[in-house]
């Protein structure tokens, strides 16, 4: 089922308390998760953390999205939660987004990217892995769409030559950073997932 309890992230999340319970109603979690995408959004949209990085933008849109999926333990949640970040940067950025095109798709495929990275994590340690992994992977989309208009001609603030050597690395770096931390911040390491699926 598309939004079914996911039992493996009810077992490795901190957020227990908080987390889905089987009583909750689903449109009440499909509401908290669209509500975590619009925080991403809002985080990427008017957060500026004061990191001169390419591509550190990806923490302000991983860490609340894993939020989202530690408190709404479902399978499909980060997708939902994707869904409320793309509305949210349209609703309260316009169109064109003013994060620009890489970020936007970046920030909009997180939570689904996240939802297919942890698909077989059944315990703490493969939920971390996804997560490193998840990140890298979103990452990698908004670098993609940093890359290509350069390859195309388009300067910008930077030569291609002088931005992708370390644009590759540092993009890289962010995404598993994002992913790190958001595993440590939201999911235990240490707990085993039930055996029930």
């Amino acid at each position: 089922m598309f939004f079914a309890p996911n039992p493996p992230h009810v077992a490795t999340t901190r957020l227990t308390i908080l987390a889905a319970r089987s009583g909750r109603a689903v449109w009440t979690d499909v509401l908290l998760l669209l509500a975590f995408g619009v925080g991403a959004a809002a985080l990427t949209l008017f957060v500026d953390l004061g990191i001169r990085v390419p591509g550190h933008a990806i923490l302000r849109a991983v860490v609340p999205i894993a939020l989202g999926i530690a408190v709404v333990p479902r399978r499909h949640a980060g997708t939902v939660a994707g869904v409320g970040a793309f509305g949210g940067a349209v609703a309260m950025g316009g169109w064109p987004s003013p994060v620009g095109v890489g970020a936007l798709t970046s920030l909009t495929l997180t939570g689904p990217i996240l939802d297919l990275a942890l698909r077989r994590a059944r315990t703490g340690p493969a939920v971390y892995v996804g997560l490193v992994l998840g990140g890298l992977a979103s990452n990698g989309v908004a670098f993609l769409f940093r890359l290509v208009p350069k390859l195309l001609g388009e300067v910008g603030h930077r030569p291609l030559a002088e931005w992708w050597p370390r644009a590759v690395v540092s993009y890289s770096l962010c995404g598993a950073a994002a992913g790190l931390v958001s595993a440590a911040l939201w999911f235990k390491l240490r707990a085993r997932a039930t055996e029930s699926e």
